[in-house]
């Protein structure tokens, strides 16, 4: 299932950092 998933999941997984990092500087 990873090798499957490795490249969506990786995209996903960039994109929930970044959405996660861009809410913690927004409620700072």
């Amino acid at each position: 299932m990873k090798r499957h998933k490795q490249k969506g999941g990786e995209m996903e997984e960039v994109l929930l950092e970044q959405t996660a990092a861009a809410a913690t500087t927004s409620f700072s």
